[in-house]
């Protein structure tokens, strides 16, 4: 039972942050610079880059890991093979200061991924979301064990999927499995991406039914 109010509590605050959040968020695009809007970026765009055009998706999901505050972020446009990618920047971890690298594909058409330009403002956050929880995880290593997570993650199938998956679950833990399950449910079941994509999708991260068990 003890369990189950916990997470009820965790369901409640998520609506009621997202909400919150969301509402702001929105605002902005009518008047950029109330005072409330200005006070998210701040908090949240704290040594953040983050492009205007993802900028309230990008800041509703930050306002979820208050622990990267202080971490440097940049998003930037880069062909990738996937909508999403994040790495942190090698000249970081040479000079002793972390920061990280978040890549938003430039023609994901070109791999028959998904666009993010294609996704809704829900589904833009489940994935920004995702890619924060790496960045999360990434923080918690050293340098050398980032290396030989890359390595591992480009050699081994096993590990490459084993750490999606866990990155989904922490995903699903942080409050946010609704907005993870409308991003992948959109790419697996009404996308328009190429059926090999789809497949690398459901063989390395969570199915949304699989979502939906882990959210109850």
């Amino acid at each position: 039972m003890k369990i189950k109010g916990k997470l009820v509590l965790l369901r409640m605050r998520r609506v009621l942050v997202f909400v919150i959040v969301m509402v702001i968020a929105k605002s902005s695009f009518a008047n950029p610079n109330t005072t409330s809007y200005r006070e998210m970026i701040a908090t949240f765009g704290y040594n953040k880059k983050i492009l205007k055009e993802i900028e309230a998706p990008a800041i509703i999901a930050l306002s979820f890991y208050p622990e990267l505050k202080n971490t440097k972020i940049n998003f930037e446009y880069k062909e990738i093979s996937t909508t999403m990618s994040t790495m942190p920047e090698l000249k970081s971890a040479l000079l002793f200061q972390r920061s990280y690298v978040i890549y938003i594909n430039s023609d994901a058409t070109k791999y028959g991924a998904v666009s993010y330009n294609e996704l809704s403002l829900k589904q833009q956050v489940g994935l920004i979301a995702h890619e924060l929880a790496h960045v999360v995880y990434f923080e918690s290593q050293s340098n050398l064990s980032i290396l030989g997570c890359g390595l591992m993650y480009e050699c081994s199938p096993q590990y490459h999927m084993n750490l999606e998956k866990a990155t989904d679950e922490s995903v699903i833990n942080r409050g946010l499995g609704e907005e993870l399950y409308a991003f992948t449910n959109y790419v697996i079941n009404h996308s328009k991406a190429s059926a090999e994509y789809i497949a690398f999708k459901k063989k390395n991260y969570l199915l949304p039914e699989e979502i939906k068990q882990r959210m109850k």
